[in-house]
């Protein structure tokens, strides 16, 4: 049970790769940018948002404030890295 808790699903990774085009595109990416691009409901990306957060994956930057901007951490680029190359 713990690994499944643990483990990053296939809408989270789709998050990560959301803000990572987001910022290549020089867009931010903010939770209502997200959630339009990916097409589903507010509540599901912030569910998404606080998991990748609490495992240091992805950093709100200006928690609290209307201004809202997420950005990958090194520890959410290696493991979206290694999930492409099928090594997670």
């Amino acid at each position: 049970k713990a690994a499944e808790a643990a483990a990053v699903t296939d809408f989270e990774v789709m998050v990560m790769e959301q803000i990572l085009d987001m910022e290549q595109r020089r867009i931010y990416p903010d939770l209502g940018a997200l959630y339009s691009a990916l097409g589903c409901d507010r509540v599901h990306v912030q569910v998404a948002l606080d998991r990748l957060i609490g495992r240091g994956f992805v950093k709100h930057l200006y928690p609290g404030m209307l201004h809202q901007k997420y950005q990958i951490m090194a520890p959410g680029r290696a493991h979206y890295i290694a999930t492409l190359e099928g090594s997670a």
